[in-house]
């Protein structure tokens, strides 16, 4: 998105509260941003892959099967992992009853999943899933 520069200029030079509120939510998305990053170093990239999986069921309603919304490649990198790490941790993944099937997850038994994404987490502060 991209805003011409000086009517921007001149609406935070006119209107202190929208110069405040656009300043407060950039500060906000860059503190989710670096929480977001640290929490993803944090942990492995198994973690990291289950935990997608979850958020990706949920994101479809609860779903238990569903598709990727995106190339493997583009959900590795959204997580910090190369394609191939990926797709090693959705291997490992298996062990709870994650499977593929052509363009499909499977979470064959998503408590087992959840559990090991909440073992997984162990006792950092961040919210687990």
């Amino acid at each position: 998105m991209s805003l011409p520069a000086e009517p921007f200029r001149r609406l935070l030079a006119e209107d202190g509260e929208a110069a405040i509120s656009i300043i407060a939510s950039a500060a906000a998305h860059a503190r989710a941003t670096t929480d977001h990053l640290v929490r993803l170093k944090a942990m492995s990239g198994v973690w990291r892959a289950g935990d997608l999986l979850l958020k990706l069921s949920r994101d479809n309603g609860g779903r238990v099967r569903f598709v990727l919304p995106y190339e493997k490649s583009v959900l590795g990198h959204s997580i910090g992992l190369r394609p191939e790490s990926f797709s090693r941790a959705l291997s490992q993944l298996a062990a709870v009853g994650v499977t593929f099937e052509g363009d499909f997850v499977q979470l064959t038994s998503p408590e087992r999943l959840r559990a090991f994404v909440t073992n997984c987490f162990g006792s950092h502060s961040a919210k687990a899933v």
